[in-house]
């Protein structure tokens, strides 16, 4: 018979082995991140009235964590569609503007949109090998509403994927829930010297993103990113030019609206917008980028 602190002390040893197996996990460890400092933000450009923005330095990269047990991320593979791909990295709001009749039909199920105006609805989709079809907007007094939805005053991300028929010196607006007087609020938009722009606004100080490589009549996939202190614009996967400046958004009662800037459908998109979503967390680059490459 084992004495009682040797059978102690065979018990304390095989829980240790186990508990080691335990915490290594099957996912193996993470890797580490790159460490690098962003690009330099260029001077902000004054837009629709707004204030010009000072340029700063992105922060650097973090370094990944220990594999826990059960594997990786949920969003790390394995999605069987772009749709999949999309709701693996939690939007509040995710239409995929292939309806047929009066309501944009939203995927997470608790914003639901009305079309207004001459709209045109299941045009050819910008997802490759998806049968979900989009929506053309024909560049004014057409536009889908929502109501006052979607107040957020911390982290943000915008996304889409369109292709433009039109750019001139109107500011023609994918997404908008920017203020009548530009004071507030925040979008996504394409003009012909901007280019295609992520902005948010607060206290009538603009921060802004942009891309100008873009063509007309092609589809391009638009990821806009706020941290609380940068916005940053994702055009077909690739980083542009942050903006750091610090700014407070603040809760408006304007309305969300895809495809024009206010209610009435003015400074409307001229093309066809698909696969629309709204996050209340700033997207990582890796998953922009997975995101980009489920829609190819």
């Amino acid at each position: 018979m084992l004495r009682p602190a040797l059978t102690f002390a065979l018990l304390s040893w095989l829980l240790g082995c186990e508990l080691e197996h335990l915490s290594r996990g099957t996912g193996g460890e993470g890797g580490q991140g790159q460490a690098t400092v962003g690009t330099t933000g260029a001077a902000g450009q004054t837009s629709a009235g707004g204030m010009t923005g000072t340029g700063g330095a992105g922060a650097a990269g973090g370094v990944g964590g220990m594999g826990g047990m059960g594997g990786t991320s949920p969003c790390a593979g394995g999605m069987s569609s772009y749709r999949d791909v999309v709701l693996c990295d939690a939007p509040i709001g995710y239409w995929r503007l292939g309806d047929n009749g009066n309501v944009a039909v939203d995927e997470i199920q608790t914003h639901n949109g009305q079309y207004n105006g001459g709209i045109v609805q299941q045009v050819p989709g910008g997802i490759a090998g998806d049968p979900d079809q989009a929506a053309e907007f024909p560049g004014n007094n057409a536009l889908i509403t929502f109501g006052d939805v979607f107040d957020l005053t911390g982290e943000i991300s915008l996304e889409a994927w369109i292709k433009p028929d039109l750019v001139d010196s109107t500011y023609r607006y994918v997404i908008s829930k920017v203020q009548q007087n530009n004071q507030e609020g925040f979008g996504l938009y394409i003009h012909q010297t901007m280019g295609i722009t992520f902005v948010v606004i607060g206290a009538n100080v603009f921060v802004s993103s942009s891309a100008t490589q873009y063509t007309l009549g092609e589809w391009h996939h638009v990821v806009g990113t706020w941290n609380g202190s940068t916005a940053r614009l994702y055009l077909d996967g690739v980083a542009q030019t942050p903006l750091l400046v610090p700014v407070t958004l603040i809760d408006n009662a304007e309305p969300f609206r895809i495809g024009a800037f206010d209610s009435t459908g003015g400074a409307g998109f001229d093309g066809v917008i698909d696969e629309v979503a709204i996050y209340d967390h700033a997207l990582e680059e890796p998953r922009i980028i997975a995101h980009h490459q489920a829609g190819l």
